[in-house]
């Protein structure tokens, strides 16, 4: 049984006679519910934001180890592979061939896949970019409710489309939205997500702020909080703080915390010290993968990432706001902002920026003259953001808007930055009030700094509400 709030419209089915396309995407459909259908009875639940990693790093420790051989055919036996699915994510283009060694994109989905439903909905979205030349990886987080079109189902929540038509019309609307030429899919097991952080013995992670969720827990008692600090996850835990959205931000405080862990993810997997257990690791990935990708590619793959770098992985998310939408809410993309970022991962630069870089670049001392701000309601006080916009204004800040922010959930003052930490590090401290944050795509703004006025800011003044 669907829920309302996760589709906002559904347009009747056509009656007109299938396209090839079509065929093919009901195909992958069909298959990928046949799936859900075997699994459905140990209540699963797909989270894909491990299994990408461990995917193609994981092999590679097992090889500098000498631990191939004659294992690798075993593993062969237990992994799967969607056969409809690599027919869909054949190149338009029959003369084209594509293979592992060249920049690709995949993409990677977390599946709420609940007893007797037959169709099930992306927990969790990510399009990961490798480029095996450079050894390099792009993460890019896809906010669950962002607004998209589907085709022949209008516009909806972007996690939608798995519901619909399964993982070929998931991959269609991930290109109509980013414009990326998509090549590859995984989906990992809920359980699966949980044997494979405890068969690397736990992972290192420096929680930011307590937890205290149980529905992300499953209901387990035993795991349902995690404390803050740095500390081992074991995968009951980590499961806890990676689909936790019991927060004031609620997805996005989510996709932050997913990247904190698979930046910590990556970190382990890439060390040597892990190499003992790869076996085990590799094993539980087998058992609980979906993916179009073949032992060989992930082995050839592996090899070419051997020399990744910790620094070499980036996190970044989709730009965008929210906004209500007939009592719907919604993430409303930056059209604009997402074709700048995906073009530039295409061409190999970064996006989020160094502080190294900034540091290292000979720039002068920041002044409050050289930062341009834009500050936003947060709280639905009456007058917030201009009082907050008069006071920075009056110390030399640049103000370009003031306006109300998507949600009036904000305890805190965020000071959000894209790639000059020490401009919001200036705002912050003139402000006297709230917390620095890296934006890494989460918030939609263009000048240097962004202020979300939130409950900590003492208002002096109180006027009309900011529009």
């Amino acid at each position: 049984m669907r829920r309302a709030s996760e589709v906002d419209r559904v347009e009747p089915a056509s009656t007109t006679a299938e396209t090839p396309r079509e065929t093919s995407r009901r195909r992958s459909a069909e298959s990928f519910r046949d799936g859900q259908r075997r699994r459905a009875k140990r209540n699963k639940t797909l989270l894909g934001c491990l299994g990408a990693f461990v995917l193609v790093c994981a092999p590679a420790a097992l090889a500098v180890a000498g631990y191939l051989g004659g294992w690798q055919n075993k593993l062969t036996k237990n992994y799967r592979n969607n056969d409809a699915l690599m027919v869909a994510l054949k190149p338009k283009d029959s003369s084209v061939v594509r293979t592992v060694t060249e920049p690709f994109w995949m993409v990677v989905v977390g599946v709420d896949a609940r007893p007797g439903e037959t169709a099930s909905r992306s927990d969790t979205i990510l399009m990961v970019h490798v480029d095996p030349n450079r050894r390099t990886a792009t993460v890019v987080s896809i906010p669950r409710d962002s607004r998209a079109r589907i085709r022949g189902h209008g516009h909806n929540k972007i996690n939608a489309a798995l519901f619909f038509g399964g993982p070929e019309l998931m991959i269609e609307t991930l290109e109509d939205t980013t414009g990326a030429d998509i090549t590859h899919y995984l989906a990992i097991d809920f359980n699966g997500f949980k044997e494979i952080v405890d068969a690397m013995g736990g992972v290192w992670v420096d929680v930011p702020e307590r937890i205290e969720d149980k529905k992300a827990a499953n209901y387990d008692r035993r795991s349902y909080i995690v404390d803050p600090g740095m500390q081992k996850l074991d995968g009951a835990h980590a499961l806890t703080f990676v689909r936790s959205r019991n927060f004031p931000e609620g997805d996005i405080a989510r996709i932050r915390n997913q990247q904190v862990f698979l930046r910590a993810l990556a970190k382990q997997v890439l060390s040597l010290g892990n190499v003992f257990r790869v076996k085990g690791i590799l094993d539980a990935v087998a058992r609980n993968a979906e993916t179009d990708l073949t032992v060989t590619d992930m082995f050839g793959l592996a090899s070419d990432l051997m020399k990744m770098k910790e620094e070499s992985l980036e996190t970044v998310t989709l730009p965008g706001a929210p906004k209500m939408m007939s009592g719907v809410s919604y993430i409303i993309l930056d059209e604009e902002g997402v074709k700048e970022m995906i073009a530039k991962i295409d061409a190999g630069e970064s996006v989020t920026g160094s502080a190294t870089a900034v540091a290292g670049s000979g720039q002068t001392t920041v002044t409050p003259t050289m930062v341009t701000v834009t500050v936003r309601n947060g709280v639905g006080v009456a007058g917030i953001a201009t009082d907050a916009a008069n006071e920075l204004e009056k110390k030399g800040f640049r103000i370009q808007e003031v306006g109300n922010a998507g949600q009036f959930v904000y305890d805190k003052t965020l000071v959000v930055y894209n790639t000059d930490k020490r401009k919001a590090d200036l705002v912050r401290t003139q402000l006297g009030v709230g917390d620095t944050v890296e934006s890494r795509g989460m918030y939609s703004f263009k000048t240097d700094v962004l202020v979300v006025v939130g409950r900590d800011w003492r208002a002096s003044t109180a006027g009309s509400e900011d529009e």
